[in-house]
């Protein structure tokens, strides 16, 4: 029997992610059964000195810290992350919102963060990969979280854990101001700067709790 195990986060797809965030009896047989792709009956059949040493690579992959992608080409489109987030539109807040807060809705919310690039704006100034870009028009998520369930983990996990470190900053300007370490008006201006979309609270919660829950399920 030939296993894949896989290296680092671009080797796990979105929907290994979200299974193993909801398997209720987390342990090595299931680990190797989801990130490698095989049965359980078939994990069964492996050595187990073999079996130890994958688990705990594939444990070791599952801490890597992942990088946040403001694009990336998946089953030949391009895929660009929200733009500008202080103009998402109603529609694309309620549904991050709604979506993100629980894992089996993981691949709803990457297609609401994500979609098509429709334009690109070159600026040779820049370094490649930091051109301007626009996104198509958001229409529902139904359009690619199918297509996106696929997708490398490490593209969800790096924009997780982008707003995970916004909402930290947001808590700690809050922190300085009231400690009169800056004016509240200067931490308002940096903070609505950093996102203002976070100034809701509920996906800055969510994303507190989704990495508490995801990482605590790696150990």
């Amino acid at each position: 029997m030939k296993l894949i195990i896989p290296q680092d986060l671009k080797d796990i797809k979105l929907r290994q992610i979200i299974e193993w965030a909801a398997e209720p009896n987390k342990d090595n047989n299931k680990l190797i059964s989801i990130f490698c792709n095989i049965s359980i009956d078939a994990v069964k059949y492996i050595p187990l000195n073999d079996h130890t040493e994958i688990s705990e690579l594939i444990s070791n992959v599952l801490k890597m810290e992942p990088e946040f992608h403001k694009t990336f080409k998946h089953k030949g489109v391009e895929f660009g992350f929200m733009p500008n987030m202080e103009k998402m539109s109603a529609g694309e807040y309620i549904d991050l919102e709604s979506y993100i807060h629980t894992s089996d809705t993981w691949h709803n919310a990457m297609a609401v963060m994500y979609r098509p690039v429709v334009k690109i704006k070159r600026n040779w100034l820049r370094r490649k990969g930091n051109h301007l870009y626009s996104i198509e028009q958001y229409q529902g998520s139904e359009n690619y979280s199918k297509i996106l369930m696929d997708s490398p983990a490490e593209y969800f996990l790096g924009a997780q854990l982008f707003f995970y470190n916004l909402s930290n900053e947001l808590l700690l300007l809050t922190l300085e101001s009231s400690q009169g370490m800056m004016s509240k008006e200067t931490a308002q201006i940096i903070a609505l700067n950093r996102i203002s979309m976070l100034n809701g609270g509920g996906i800055k919660a969510f994303m507190q709790l989704g990495m508490e829950t995801l990482y605590n399920s790696k150990k």
